[in-house]
């Protein structure tokens, strides 16, 4: 590569980079949600992603997977469908509100991982990661169980004659708590 070629490379670059950064920050711009949420085993979660007005009638989407580029698609709207359903994921477009909501029912351990707020569009979708966290729904409860004995024991002295004074008497109690 001769001198000047890498001349006008490297000013290529210069110039090219802040679009480069630019168009890398877009989702983060237009789409918006929590960074993280965090449900219990067994319930359900809502995550609302809230995005800029002029983007309603765009496809919105959840997906699964740490690399945006190549998460899996759990669940989308359509052009025509602004309520859809897919096992235990659903969507729903605010289109007035600008908000799109995903409610994950029956949460399970290995559903906890990154998840991304999206919407379609011509060239880089705009997109946000939120992390999923799942608690245990089983809380560790230990009991303990406390006995106490007493013992009560009466007597009184035996002459050779017979018994004088009182009978002897003993008396014992367990109580389980």
């Amino acid at each position: 590569m001769l001198a000047r070629d890498r001349t006008q490379a490297g000013r290529t670059m210069r110039l090219l980079l802040p679009l480069l950064l630019h168009v890398g920050a877009l989702g983060s711009d237009h789409i918006r949600g929590p960074e993280e949420v965090s449900g219990m085993e067994r319930s359900s979660l809502t995550v609302w992603c809230h995005y800029d007005p002029n983007w309603e009638t765009y496809r919105k989407w959840w997906c699964r997977g740490a690399a945006r580029d190549s998460c899996k698609i759990l669940v989308q709207t359509t052009e025509s469908e602004w309520k859809m359903r897919k096992g235990r994921v659903s969507i729903v477009d605010s289109q007035r509100s600008h908000v799109f909501i995903v409610t994950m029912e029956e949460l399970r351990p290995d559903d906890a991982d990154v998840y991304w707020c999206g919407i379609a569009r011509t060239g880089v979708d705009f997109a946000f990661p939120v992390k999923v966290t799942i608690r245990s729904a089983f809380a560790t409860i230990t009991t303990a169980t406390t006995t106490t004995i007493t013992t009560t024991v009466f007597t009184a002295p035996v002459t050779p004659e017979g018994t004088t004074g009182s009978p002897t008497v003993s008396s014992h109690h367990f109580v389980d708590r």
